[in-house]
């Protein structure tokens, strides 16, 4: 399935309310997807940044949900009011989210949420210092992930874990997905503008996963853990050897080029980046073969 992003019709839910538009009219030009996400529970998330101008000038940051009706506005009203640019960084399932918010009354500074239906759980806010802040990344029972950005020449690139709302600080790199066991998946960066390699942390032990630059996106709770590795995606089976299996290979629909993966529900559906042909890559969603277990097979939908 490629999924179309939302429609200026969607978009006008929100940034009609909040931005300046003189000609009245329901659409929202310079908008752009930020990030796609796809919950346990196999709901996709997408976040939209688009321009303001009049007063002030800037950007709005805004979360949609995927439903059987298409994109709808999410998590507008599951999080504290003086949070301002609201998007999903993370989701379990619909209703439990990790939500990052600017504070517009703070000095500029991120903060991560766990959204449970009505009730919402600070995991964690630190101004942006000297020190740098942390931002969370996934969320899977009582364990969140994420990385602590740091700031050049004073403090490191360091990948974190929220166990129970302690934060344990795993290495150098960035974190970008727990099970419900506790294993995490990144890559050991130094700073952002670099490339890793990819990662595991088995019981807060690092484990690198290949010699080749890419990063490990997500983890199941089986233990399967998808990624890129340069420019291709890749799946490790659970087991032992964890080899690393290049998806072009194991995708029934021939002609697609899967460049990266980097979610996956409980049911085995992907969610990854992939072009047909040479074409303009597409989010897609990688829909496992029932019937099949071993070696991983899908097909995109």
């Amino acid at each position: 399935m490629v999924l179309d992003p939302p429609s200026d019709t969607d978009l006008g839910q929100i940034f009609a309310r909040t931005m300046y538009n003189p000609s009245g009219q329901n659409t929202v030009p310079g908008a752009r997807i930020e990030s796609v996400l796809l919950s346990d529970d196999g709901t996709p998330f997408v976040n939209i940044t688009a321009p303001f101008d009049g007063a002030y000038t800037g950007f709005e940051e805004a979360a949609f949900v995927r439903t059987s009706g298409g994109w709808r506005p999410d998590v507008s009203d599951t999080v504290p009011t003086r949070a301002g640019n609201r998007w999903v960084a993370a989701a379990e399932r619909r209703s439990k989210v990790v939500i990052v918010g600017d504070y517009r009354d703070e000095p500029p500074g991120d903060a991560g949420f766990i959204a449970n239906q009505d009730e919402v759980v600070l995991v964690d806010e630190r101004a942006q210092n000297f020190l740098g802040h942390g931002i969370a990344t996934a969320v899977r029972g009582r364990y969140v992930t994420g990385y602590d950005a740091g700031f050049p020449g004073l403090h490191k690139l360091g990948a974190l874990e929220w166990i129970d709302r302690r934060r344990v600080r795993l290495g150098a790199g960035v974190a970008w997905s727990a099970n419900a066991a506790g294993d995490v998946v990144g890559d050991d960066r130094a700073s952002m503008d670099v490339a890793g390699h990819p990662m595991l942390w088995h019981r807060g032990r690092p484990v690198r996963l290949s010699a080749g630059t890419g990063s490990a996106f997500a983890i199941s709770d089986r233990g399967t853990i998808v990624g890129a590795i340069g420019d291709d995606g890749f799946v490790i089976q659970p087991g032992g050897r964890r080899a690393i299996t290049r998806l072009d290979t194991v995708i029934r629909d021939r002609g697609w080029h899967v460049s990266s993966a980097f979610a996956i529900a409980s049911d085995g559906s992907l969610l990854a980046v992939a072009s047909r042909h040479g074409n303009d890559p597409n989010v897609v969603l990688l829909k496992r073969s029932p019937a099949i277990e071993e070696p991983f097979q899908a097909g995109v939908r």
